[in-house]
This record gives structure tokens, C-alpha cells and sequence, in this order.
């Protein structure tokens, strides 16, 4: 029998999977009587239909038929979750690269094995009728972000020499998300926002109209990956392999079904949906910040190379951007040893049409 015969997998990706399986000693997922239980790190500080992915997988069984019960745990942001990955006290997590990097300087061993977001989601946002123009304008102003241990912080501070403008005549306030960082904005707490596109997208929902502005070069970076341990990587590749596969479900449902993702969401995260908000707007908005983020999520590798594939390129880009601006003071020598593609062909191993189906057929 073909296990791959209804797979989202191409035949030489097929292939792939088999040797990697064989190779690995990875298992076909199966019905597992004691699931694992699992705290993912979140890099935000609340659920955001951006990440409703992870609750399709939840909802939809995909996580349990892994044999997985897998706990969402919001963050501060990405600096966070590096922090108790290092510690070890979560063994898995989403991480942009500036704490990735800045980590495996430091010398702790750092895998990335899903490429996530595969381009930038940071930018500085400022309201329309500003003054500012750009990041070089930026001296002697404030700026929000979602606290201040976000990666954007780390991001902006490296960009904001390339325009001749000190980091120090920055200043930082933490602001929160969606109506505490519009009423900062709007109030004149701030000069603008240093933030995601998911923190950006409901403020538009709200009305605001915004300017948005990259540094250089910050349009070659990508964003987001999913990062374990190195030991994790090694000793434990079927974890590995059954969380990015349950991940990788999940997206499919929120490219194809971007409704039934919010409102999978909505299920498996009450606080999401808002009491007295006609449902019809609430829908419209989330599912405009959801189509923001697969915007950074699907794209030409994505879709010929398969769900969390990293292109190496890609993976220099960003050393050089990063010994450039100073986020390390050195390039990573062996950035081979922390990123992996092994687990590319396992991850796109499921039936596209029959997750598909499953999602159409949901009821909430």
C-alpha cells in the first residue's frame, strides 16, 4: 500500500519522507492512549487570529492524533520565549531571529525546524498625518511596543543606525495591543508603534489609519520560526515531526478556510471573541489580520518546497543583517547546526483534501 498515496507531498518529496522516516526512526502518526502533554511559546501576548492555526489543531484533533495535548502559553514576546526555552522550561516555542541568534551567540544550542513566518512582520507604524517619514526621522521620539521585551525593539534598534539616527534618542513605551496601543497613539502617548503586523491589523479594524515603514534591508528578513533545543532535535525527531505536521494541517484549514480558522478560535479561545460586537464586523476584521499573516506565510518555496522548509539563502541573509547591525557582534559560524529541513517531508505527510473536508464538515 502507497501511505503517501492522497499526501500533499510531490513523488520526489515522497521519496524524501520515506528515507527520512526510515532514517530518523520518525512513526506514522497513530492513536495515542496517554498524550504528551506540551507548553508551546507564543510570542505575543495574547491569541490573535494570526496563530488560529494552532487552535484548528487543537479543535480538530490534529495535535491529540499526534498524540499530543498541546498548551498555547502567550508571551510577552519572542525574547521571552527564548529566555525559557534556553532555561528549559518549555521545549518548544515561536522565536523571531534577532533572540535566536543572539541566543545561539551565547552558546546556547538553538535548532530551527519550521520556518513559520517567511518574512518580515515587524515594521514602525505611525498615524497618517504624521511628520515622520521614515526611520530616519525618528530621533527624539517614542515609540510603543507590545512590552519591552519584544524582539522589535532589538530589530528597530539595530535598523535605526543605518539611517544615521542613535538608538539612544529612541525611547521605548510599552503599550500593550489593540485599544490600550490605539488610545496611546491616538492620545500622543507615542510617535508611533514598533510592532507586528498582527498588533497593526486590528488598530486599522479600529479606524486608525496608518503609514508604515521598513529599515533597509529588513524586506529580505524572515520572521517567526518554530525552535526547539539541539538535544530535542537529536533524541526526540518523532515529537518534532508530529508537532510541525499537526502545525501544517492547521495552516492549510487557515488558507482554505479562513472562516472556520476564526471561528475554531473563537471555540478554543473564548476571550478572543468579543461580547456585544456584531459577528458579522468581528469576522470581517479577524479575518483580515489572519490574511495579513498567511500573506508572510505562503509563498513561492512555501508552496514548492512544503510547509516549514528554510531556505539556506535566506538563513545567511540574515547572519550578515545580524553582524551588520549588531545584533551579534559575530557572524554564526555553523549556521548549518541550527537550522534543519530533515523534518520538511514529514511535516507535509497528510491528506490535504481530507483535512479539508474535516474543517468544511466542523460545527461549532
Amino acid at each position: 500500500m502507497n501511505i503517501f498515496k492522497h499526501s500533499r507531498l510531490t513523488p520526489a518529496l515522497q521519496g524524501c519522507a520515506v528515507a527520512a522516516v526510515m532514517a530518523a526512526g520518525l512513526s506514522m502518526p497513530a492513536q495515542a492512549q496517554d498524550l504528551r502533554h506540551v507548553t508551546f511559546g507564543l510570542p505575543n501576548v495574547a491569541m490573535t487570529p494570526a496563530f488560529c492555526m494552532f487552535a484548528v489543531a487543537s479543535e480538530l484533533g490534529f495535535f491529540a492524533e499526534e498524540g499530543l495535548d498541546v498548551r498555547v502559553q502567550t508571551m510577552s514576546g519572542a525574547g521571552q520565549v527564548a529566555q525559557l526555552l534556553a532555561a528549559g522550561s518549555i521545549e518548544i516555542g515561536g522565536i523571531t531571529p534577532e533572540p535566536i541568534l543572539t541566543s545561539i551567540d551565547q552558546g546556547y544550542d538553538f535548532r530551527i525546524v519550521y520556518n513559520l513566518v517567511r518574512e518580515p512582520t515587524g515594521a514602525i507604524g505611525v498615524p497618517e498625518d504624521s511628520p515622520i517619514n521614515g526611520l530616519e526621522d525618528l530621533a527624539g521620539k517614542r515609540l510603543g511596543v507590545q512590552s519591552l521585551g519584544s524582539s522589535n525593539i532589538i530589530l528597530t534598534n539595530a535598523l535605526l543606525p543605518r539611517v544615521g539616527v542613535d538608538p539612544e534618542d529612541v525611547q521605548y513605551l510599552a503599550v500593550g495591543v489593540g485599544a490600550q496601543a490605539y488610545q496611546a497613539l491616538i492620545a500622543g502617548h507615542v510617535d508611533g508603534l514598533a510592532t507586528s503586523d498582527t498588533n497593526f491589523a486590528p488598530l486599522e479594524n479600529m479606524g486608525l489609519k496608518l503609514k508604515y515603514f521598513l529599515g533597509p534591508g529588513q524586506e529580505a528578513l524572515f520572521s517567526t520560526q518554530i525552535v526547539v533545543q539541539g538535544k530535542t532535535a537529536d533524541e526526540d525527531p518523532d515529537f518534532i515531526a508530529r508537532f510541525g505536521r499537526a502545525v501544517a494541517k492547521g495552516t492549510e484549514v487557515a488558507v482554505e478556510n479562513p472562516e472556520a480558522c476564526i471561528r475554531m478560535m473563537w471555540k478554543q479561545y473564548p476571550d478572543t471573541h468579543e461580547i456585544g460586537k456584531p459577528e458579522a464586523e468581528q469576522m470581517e476584521g479577524s479575518i483580515r489580520v489572519l490574511q495579513k499573516r498567511l500573506d508572510l506565510m505562503v509563498d513561492a518555496d512555501s508552496e514548492a518546497q512544503g510547509w516549514g522548509w528554510s531556505n539556506p539563502e535566506n538563513i545567511a541573509i540574515w547572519n550578515e543583517f545580524a553582524t551588520q547591525t549588531e545584533i551579534i557582534p559575530k557572524p554564526i559560524a555553523d549556521t548549518e547546526a541550527h537550522y534543519t529541513n530533515d523534518f520538511v517531508a514529514a511535516f507535509n505527510d497528510f491528506d490535504r483534501d481530507e483535512i479539508l473536508a474535516l474543517a468544511a464538515a466542523w460545527q461549532p
